[in-house]
């Protein structure tokens, strides 16, 4: 029996479905079945002191902040469904090279503040675990999204490229001297790198514009993390890949998750497409799951009995699971 592991499970409405169907409250559903744990390292990529987060507008059911990325948001005061998050985004902190260069300030890659109180007895406590351990980084799409929004993103790319360059080649350098010291303190199984470049179809940026602003910047993380000797470097991006996968496959990254079938992504295509060059975790579409029965039983068999018996593959819900999912489906 192969060991599993789940890595997008159930959001808060769906754990609130899960109670009234038969999870108990008082237990957890990855021990009742029987997956693995895992648990991710506390280190903090953000602003360090980070925007000071406050409340600039409240419209009915919704309020518009400033976070603490220094971005301005509108969120719903009660959201429709608890677990998943609808904003809209009004501002971004970085709209040219002044706002950047004024930012750098609260990026100190060598902050102690990045690392939790106790730093030394938690590591003490990774040294006896017996389970894996993972450290999640926002990655270079994702981070300067982040500061710059994706509109403004895709128009500096052809306007302003320097800058676009500059933003990621700090954020390479700042990743890698951040992560120093945990690398040397922790033996991490597991480097996950968020990136969320693609839409349902396409995606946001093209291969050729990879290669050439972050193909590089890829590379050195993977020695990065391969001179620490970290076996698995997945990136994760929702949407569509089979345009991009082949990028992340040059730089040396060997995994990537949640592989969104509607999206358009066929999971068994791009194992022919990409060989054993990476792995796959998810693949298993949450809206068959949700129908159950006969529809969830053909998902299962046509994708999941060859990839596990090919290698390289750990089966769990193409995102986060929806509360559509009952308890049963679930089980």
């Amino acid at each position: 029996m192969y060991k599993r592991q789940t890595f997008f499970g159930p959001r808060q409405s769906t754990l609130e479905r899960w109670h009234k169907e038969g999870l108990p409250e008082d237990d957890s559903y990855v021990r009742i079945h029987g997956l693995e744990h895992i648990e991710g390292l506390p280190i903090d990529f953000g602003p360090l002191p980070p925007f000071k987060e406050e409340v600039l507008e409240v419209r009915g059911n919704h309020k518009i902040i400033r976070d603490r990325m220094g971005a301005i948001v509108e969120y719903e005061l009660e959201p429709a469904t608890p677990g998943f998050v609808t904003r809209k985004w009004h501002r971004f902190p970085v709209q040219n090279r002044e706002d950047f260069e004024q930012m750098l300030w609260r990026y100190n890659p060598e902050s102690p503040a990045r690392y939790p109180d106790f730093w030394e007895d938690k590591v003490k406590c990774y040294r006896r675990r017996d389970y894996p351990v993972s450290l999640t980084i926002p990655s270079m799409f994702w981070r300067v999204r982040d500061w710059t929004g994706l509109r403004n993103l895709c128009i500096m790319f052809y306007r302003d490229p320097d800058l676009v360059h500059d933003m990621i080649d700090f954020w390479v350098e700042f990743v890698i001297r951040a992560t120093r010291r945990v690398l040397s303190d922790v033996d991490v199984d597991l480097i996950v790198l968020n990136e969320d470049m693609a839409y349902k179809g396409r995606s946001m940026i093209s291969p050729e514009m990879m290669r050439e602003f972050m193909l590089p910047g890829y590379k050195r993380w993977v020695r990065h993390f391969k001179r620490h000797g970290i076996p698995v470097i997945m990136l994760d991006s929702d949407g569509y890949v089979h345009d991009i996968a082949p990028v992340w496959v040059e730089a040396g990254i060997n995994a990537t998750t949640p592989i969104q079938v509607n999206a358009g992504n066929d999971i068994l295509r791009l194992r022919d497409e990409l060989g054993h060059d990476m792995a796959f975790m998810g693949g298993i579409d949450k809206t068959r799951i949700a129908r159950g029965g006969e529809a969830l039983r053909k998902e299962f068999e046509s994708k999941v009995p060859q990839l596990i018996s090919d290698g390289g593959y750990i089966p769990c819900c193409d995102h986060g699971i929806p509360p559509d999912v009952s308890y049963q489906n679930y089980c």
